[in-house]
């Protein structure tokens, strides 16, 4: 008799296409409210540098030889600097509102695919993981839906608008900007390391929990302490000399 598995492995290209698919159905449960989160993520780095480029120009026309700056002037600037404050401002405070609404939505989702789909029937690592690792989840689906419009959209229009100002200057900011992507990915992978075995420590604990296990909760409050201070000393490293 042949006692080997059929089961298809998690790693086909059908399971892959299959688990994008959901993911992405996830995200866009509400088009738009993600619509309005994407439409400001790409709005906001676009409009940000023109602060830089007005004071600029202010400074220009201020500090020009032999320059007459009026009242009028100052007048005329105002209004102008006024409303691009205004719109700023009214830009960050819709984002951070909807991107909360999104990030709520997103960890219910989530709780709610692993609850349908996930289940193993075991308390403490079911509670754990649909507290916590929904959770973690949540937090990579949001960067890679914000970041991913600062790299494509951010960084050309602080570049275009660097050399407005100073096109000397984009050069060295260029470079600057190299030790630290270095030391991204130098700690990054630690910083992955111990949050998971973080993770893990508090499915641990919540089984111990359930069990009554005494020894089994100690030994995984251990493991929680010491993977939270390394996890910790990583992230700030990454935070610092990144």
């Amino acid at each position: 008799m042949n006692t080997k598995s059929n089961a298809i492995p998690l790693t086909t290209g059908g399971q892959k296409r299959s688990w994008l698919k959901e993911l992405l159905q996830i995200l866009f449960q509400n088009k738009l409210l993600m619509s309005v989160v994407i439409i400001l993520s790409i709005i906001s780095p676009i409009i940000e540098p023109v602060q830089a480029f007005m004071a600029k120009n202010f400074l220009d026309r201020l500090t020009a030889k032999n320059a007459v700056f009026l009242s009028q002037d100052i007048a005329g600037f105002i209004p102008l600097i006024a409303g691009i404050f205004l719109i700023m401002t009214a830009i960050r405070l819709i984002n951070h509102l909807a991107d909360k609404i999104v990030d709520a939505r997103l960890k219910i989702a989530f709780q709610q695919f692993y609850f349908d789909r996930q289940l193993k029937q075991n308390a403490g690592e079911d509670v754990s993981r649909t507290i916590n690792d929904c959770e973690q989840a949540r937090k990579i689906v949001d960067i890679i839906q914000k970041d991913i419009w600062v790299v494509i959209i951010g960084l050309p229009s602080v570049l275009i608008w660097q050399m407005q100002i100073a096109e000397e200057w984009v050069l060295p900011l260029v470079f600057s900007a190299v030790p630290a992507l270095c030391f991204t990915f130098l700690f990054g992978p630690a910083v992955r390391k111990w949050s998971r075995r973080r993770l893990e420590s508090l499915a641990s604990i919540s089984q111990a929990v359930c069990d009554a296990n005494r020894n089994k909760l100690f030994t995984g409050q251990k493991d929680f302490y010491r993977s939270s201070v390394f996890f910790e000393l990583y992230k700030k490293f990454a935070e610092i000399f990144g």
